[in-house]
């Protein structure tokens, strides 16, 4: 029932019959959800939802917008939430959507995390 749900939801963005910051935030209570499935198809939605909206150009209040959702993520005391953020903060980079200042600055106090495999994933990230 709820892979229905979620996919269901995920087409009513797909048709842009919800707004993307309404979506972004749905999406990041989503990814609190403790079911693997979910949290997994979560993540793969907002990395191709926002390739799409900064296909034809960056869409700088998009992406700030959900910099902002995700940085409380990152924060986040439960180590699976906090290091599934960063990945995806990670995996935007990697493919050219958030490139700025803002996202190796959040990217560096990760580093300083308190939760171990949070930091982890954000120095192997530097290292290359």
């Amino acid at each position: 029932a709820r892979h229905a749900l979620l996919n269901c939801w995920i087409q009513l963005r797909a048709k842009k019959c919800l707004q993307a910051i309404e979506a972004y935030s749905v999406a990041m209570k989503l990814l609190r959800c403790e079911d693997k499935l979910v949290r997994v198809a979560v993540d793969k939605f907002i990395i191709s939802d926002l390739v799409r909206a900064n296909k034809k150009g960056p869409a700088t209040k998009i992406n700030a917008d959900f910099l902002k959702e995700l940085k409380v993520l990152i924060n986040d005391s439960n180590g699976k939430i906090a290091k599934q953020a960063t990945r995806i903060l990670i995996s935007l980079y990697h493919r050219r959507i958030c490139v700025d200042d803002n996202v190796i600055n959040v990217l560096a106090d990760t580093c300083l995390s308190k939760i171990n495999m949070v930091r982890l994933t954000a120095i192997r990230f530097f290292l290359g």
